[in-house]
């Protein structure tokens, strides 16, 4: 498994996985009670997943193979729309701004796409490799975790960070 998430709404899990699956688990059961492979036979390796409980709206990142991002229908695995904003590594959806945030850690950036449209409001370069991404309470600041690039013998040049944004700054 390479992504879950605990949806409150439908009460299930989704667990992304290496062979381009999404897995819908009944936590009450432990049982597998849906496979959808939204991209089909293409490859895919599918990561991270947000979603937005008003709308019903699961987003599914893929860094390494399809470079993209899914939106889903929560209940049929349906591929809404599929985002062609290149690689994406972590998803978060905020609802109190109705913005969508990606990781793009190959290309350094975090994205801000619109909720509705999925038009690119804003992006950020963030030295290294933007990572994990995280909202406060009130949903105006957005933490996003920084990785050090490894060298060949797998040590970094220096440690991991922690990077600060303020959404509301222009």
């Amino acid at each position: 498994m390479t992504g879950l998430h605990y949806s409150t709404q439908t009460g299930r899990l989704y667990a992304a996985n290496g062979s381009g699956e999404i897995l819908v688990i009944n936590p009450r059961s432990n049982r597998i009670e849906q496979r959808w492979k939204p991209l089909g036979d293409k490859p895919a390796l599918l990561l991270n997943i947000a979603e937005d409980s008003e709308t019903g709206r699961l987003f599914v990142t893929d860094n390494s193979k399809a470079k993209t991002t899914l939106v889903l229908d929560i209940h049929s695995g349906k591929v809404i729309k599929q985002l062609e904003v290149g690689d994406s590594l972590a998803v978060l959806f905020n609802p109190k701004r109705n913005e969508i945030y990606i990781s793009q850690r190959e290309s350094g950036k975090v994205i801000s796409l619109d909720g509705t449209t999925y038009a690119l409001k804003k992006q950020w370069d963030i030295p290294a490799n933007p990572n994990s991404l995280l909202l406060d309470a009130e949903g105006q600041t957005l933490f996003v975790t920084v990785k050090q690039p490894f060298n060949k013998d797998h040590s970094t040049k220096g440690p991991d960070s922690v990077v600060r944004i303020d959404l509301n700054a222009q």
